[in-house]
């Protein structure tokens, strides 16, 4: 009984030392890390801390930043210290492990490279994740062409590839994409070359502040965009993006990602979508309505907005504005508004017009439904149209003739062209 106890206690434990040391090999699963990219250069207030948010809800294995975290180009100690603790805040909610490369807003004098060397540490090295993967990080920060990229650096690289070739993956990270000048032009790059001979698979850049890529001679070249960085809407539609790669046991793959693009779990809850239908069925009515005559020229020019606050727990603040639209003018245009909870208020707009108005302009508001959180609301006008109809004395007969003198002077194209909002108000004559 105690050898059979024995041998099945033995079993148990060599079954699950073997269960752990294949959860343990994280080269049998994809690797999911995130490259972000420049935070200064004319830096937007807020947007590399709302990229760093969407990068934590991904939860990627770790994060990898290709340079230019702080403004830099300043003499002054003090200052240049006060920029790398506003940055080291805003990386803070990141739960895993962050690597940097400088950039050249980080490095850009012999005092700035002591204090990165204080701050962030050697400005080159290299590091692995797991057996099969291996990250080489270059300095160029201060080094805008290839041809002026320090040869001791070069040996380094060379000698930190060639210890690592026996890797599945290697990657390399440098802040200025040298080929763009080199390989994107046609022209030769030494550094290129070193990549080629040790099996680079893939090279990350950062800088121009605009997403970019080529492959050449089987290495896949990525330069991220702007993360917070001056930048405009590149010619693809990328604005303020970032890339999350993920490597599996075939390949390389990489996803450029726009800021605004990974939203929280509780975007919008059970409970605001029905405040949402509410607001967008008695958000805004009209109390009064434009009454325009058969030509479909204003009669009356005031018309009454009732603007309801729905939501019980904030105050509305926004603004009312009417859209443009031709021949139309109003007064005002527009108003700000401040409503207090579960309140309302009715506003009254002049409105006229130099032509019949057959297209219904809107009324718009950003209307807010939770904290920071924000629907567009846009409302026509509505319309009353007033009509003329002849008195008679005694009901026409409904017999398919018309020889009655009632039928003499015809009212024709009744609501032609007047929109699906107008409703009809008629005005008897004798």
């Amino acid at each position: 009984m105690n050898y059979i106890k024995v041998v099945f206690t033995l079993f148990f434990l060599f079954t699950l030392s073997s269960i752990t040391f294949a959860h343990k090999n994280l080269d049998d699963h994809p690797v999911r890390f995130a490259i972000i990219g420049d935070r200064t250069g004319g830096h937007t207030p807020g947007v590399y801390g709302e990229i760093i948010e969407e990068i934590e809800r991904l939860k990627p294995d770790f994060v990898i930043s290709v340079g230019d975290l702080i403004e830099g180009y300043i003499d002054n100690e003090d200052q240049i210290l006060e920029q790398w603790d506003e940055y080291k805040h805003l990386r803070d909610p990141l739960t895993m492990p962050f690597y940097n490369t400088p950039g050249n807003h980080d490095i850009w004098d012999d005092q700035s490279e002591k204090i990165y060397l204080e701050q962030e540490g050697q400005p080159y090295y290299s590091f692995n994740h797991g057996k099969s993967i291996h990250f080489t990080i270059l300095d160029n920060s201060r080094w805008g062409d290839i041809d002026d990229f320090p040869d001791e650096q070069l040996e380094w690289l060379k000698k930190d590839l060639k210890k690592h070739r026996k890797f599945k993956h290697i990657y390399v990270v440098m802040h200025q994409p040298y080929w763009y000048f080199t390989l994107a032009n046609g022209k030769p790059d030494r550094l290129h070359d070193v990549f080629v001979e040790y099996g680079v698979d893939a090279v990350f850049h950062g800088h121009f502040h605009t997403y970019f890529s080529g492959m050449y001679d089987g290495i896949r070249y990525t330069t991220i965009g702007s993360s917070g960085g001056a930048t405009q809407v590149d010619p693809g539609g990328l604005k303020s993006d970032y890339a999350m790669v993920t490597v599996d046991n075939k390949d390389l793959h990489i996803a450029p990602i726009r800021k605004g693009s990974v939203l929280a779990w509780d975007h919008i809850t059970g409970e605001e979508l029905h405040l949402i239908d509410d607001i967008k069925k008695t958000g805004i009515s009209f109390v009064s309505k434009l009454m325009v005559d058969e030509n479909l020229m204003p009669v009356n020019k005031i018309v009454a907005v009732q603007l309801a606050n729905l939501n019980a727990e904030f105050t509305l603040m926004s603004r009312l504005q009417w859209n443009k639209s031709d021949n139309i003018s109003y007064n005002p245009a527009g108003i700000p508004v401040s409503i207090d909870a579960a309140d309302s208020v009715t506003i009254e707009f002049d409105i006229s017009s130099s032509l019949p108005i057959r297209s219904l302009p809107t009324i718009d508001i950003e209307y807010p439904y939770a904290i920071e959180k924000v629907i567009a609301l846009s409302v026509p006008l509505s319309i009353t149209r007033q009509a003329t109809a002849n008195r008679v004395d005694k009901p026409p007969t409904i017999n398919g003739e018309i020889t009655e003198s009632s039928w003499e002077h015809p009212i024709s194209g009744y609501f032609a062209s007047a929109g699906s909002e107008m409703e009809p108000f008629i005005r008897m004559i004798a």
